[in-house]
Formats: C-alpha cells, sequence, structure tokens
C-alpha cells in the first residue's frame, strides 16, 4: 500500500465532531456540511474561534474581541473581568484614564475620599442611588446618552427613566401623557389625530410625550425626512414624506392614486375610496 493510501485511510479514520455532536469522516467533510472553506474553517481554529464559530459564522465575518490585558499582560475576557479582579468600578477606572493615569495606577490604586465612585452618584425619582449614570441607565434598561437629551430638553426625570423608545411607560400598557391607556401606540396616535409613524419619529427624535402628540404637523420644530421629492399632503393637510407613503396609509397602491388623480378625481375621492370602488 502507498503511503499516500495509508494516509488516506488513516485521516478517513479519524472521525470528528461538530458542535451539535454530529459525527462526520473528517474536518474537511464537516467544514462543507457546514458551507464554509476549509482552509477559513482551519484559520478561524488557529485563530482562536470556537468550533460553532467556525462552522456557523457567514464567511467574511468578523468577531469583536472582548479580551483585554492588564499591565503586566494578564489575559482577561472582558474588561469587566479584569475590574472585578481589582475591585476598581468601571467609572472610577474611566475616570482615571481620561486623567491620564496609567493604567497600572488606575488599576491599583485604592479608592480615595473624593475619587470618582465618591464624588459622583446619581439618583433616580424614587431616590435610589446608583454609582454612576451608566448603571442608572442600566437599571431602566436604556442608554445613558438618550437619558440626558431627554433631560435637556426639559423632560422630568421620571420620564426619562421610565418612557421607553416607542413611547411606552415601564409595564405593558400604552399610555399616553394624562395616563388614559390605549390598546396600541397606533390607536393613541389616532386619538390625537397624528399619524403614527410621526410620533414614533418624533419620538425617536427625543420628544416628550406630550409634544409628539398634541404639536401639529409641520409646527416650528417638527422634522420632515428629505427623501429628494417634495413633500405630499393628503386631503386634511397631514403631511406624508412620499406619495408612496400617502398611498399606504389609505390601504392603496400609488399608482391607483396618481391614476385616479389622472382621471381628475378629488383628493378625497382619490385617497379615500376602497381599492375595488368606482372609477367612472
Amino acid at each position: 500500500m502507498s503511503k499516500d493510501k495509508e494516509r488516506n485511510l488513516r485521516h478517513r479514520a479519524i472521525e470528528c465532531l461538530d458542535h451539535l455532536g454530529n459525527k462526520y469522516i473528517s474536518k474537511k467533510a464537516m467544514a462543507e456540511h457546514y458551507e464554509i472553506p476549509y482552509q477559513v474553517f482551519r484559520h478561524r481554529i488557529k485563530e482562536g474561534w470556537t468550533l460553532e464559530q467556525s462552522l456557523t459564522l457567514p464567511v467574511g465575518h468578523r468577531l469583536i474581541s472582548t479580551q483585554v490585558k492588564d499591565h503586566i499582560g494578564n489575559v482577561y475576557e472582558t474588561k469587566s473581568a479584569m475590574l472585578n479582579h481589582y475591585s476598581i468600578e468601571n467609572g472610577m477606572y474611566n475616570d482615571r484614564i481620561r486623567k491620564g493615569w496609567s493604567q497600572a495606577d488606575a488599576l491599583t490604586t485604592a479608592p480615595s475620599k473624593g475619587d470618582y465612585t465618591q464624588s459622583i452618584k446619581c439618583v433616580d425619582h424614587l431616590g435610589n442611588v446608583f454609582d454612576s449614570k451608566s448603571a442608572r441607565a442600566a437599571h431602566y434598561k436604556l442608554q445613558a446618552g438618550m437619558i440626558e437629551k431627554r433631560l435637556k430638553l426639559g423632560w422630568s426625570l421620571k420620564d426619562a427613566l421610565t418612557i421607553r423608545p416607542n413611547g411606552r411607560p415601564l409595564g405593558n400598557d400604552c399610555v399616553d401623557h394624562l395616563g388614559n391607556k390605549y390598546v396600541s401606540e397606533a390607536e393613541r396616535a389616532r386619538a390625537y389625530k397624528v399619524l403614527y409613524h410621526i410620533v414614533q419619529r418624533r419620538l425617536s427624535q427625543n420628544w416628550s410625550l406630550e409634544r409628539a402628540l398634541t404639536t401639529p404637523y409641520n409646527a416650528d420644530g417638527d422634522i420632515v425626512i428629505k427623501t429628494g421629492h417634495k413633500e405630499c399632503k393628503d386631503h386634511l393637510n397631514n403631511v406624508f414624506t412620499s406619495k408612496a407613503k400617502r398611498a399606504e396609509h389609505y390601504g392603496l397602491d400609488v399608482g391607483t392614486v396618481n391614476t385616479r388623480l389622472k382621471r381628475g378625481w378629488t383628493l378625497k375621492r382619490a385617497l379615500t375610496t376602497p381599492p375595488h370602488g368606482s372609477t367612472a
């Protein structure tokens, strides 16, 4: 038997398992099963990827490493793990680094009177104390930057912390700024005669819920997305970013609306007549 044949037989005899426990006659066959080029698979394993990552992530995907090193070269899976090892709070560490401290000093210097965690505390509307604004934001499952923008726009601390990005408060109820409950955000928008997507866009731009619901269309400060086309309105003077959006709002195809208008229909009739209505 030739050496090449012997090598191939030995290679085939070495079964391998994927991350689910499935058996393959070779690593190459396993990679082919997952449609990953074998050379890519080998490179990923060499770079320290897990077997599951190496087999299931698409070609071209890049892993964002969370590993960090301390000042003496010890490797930690995450920054938090490193800080926990040195018993240093994240806000304090970041503050020290911003002030120009070396990593060694930032990690090993014991907290002192007037240090970050001693001087910078923040509270919520209930009086609960947090070590940092980031910790408070994490508690309410919001981004710290969003909370700060809301406060600068005049939101109360309670609203800034408890209103979800979609306008809902903590919990499952959909309410307005007066506490009235609605089945959905769409129903709430209709109650105030404001288009749903307008309300959602305003909330995403950190408008207060009251302002988002009660401000008329195109009032001062209302931002309309620019699409390269002229804004269009319906017969009620509601503003849409495009003719397609206007037609969609009324459950129609934009081509149907355009055809009706070309035939001399009024805008109201063109938008409010059902799709299979009379076109005479």
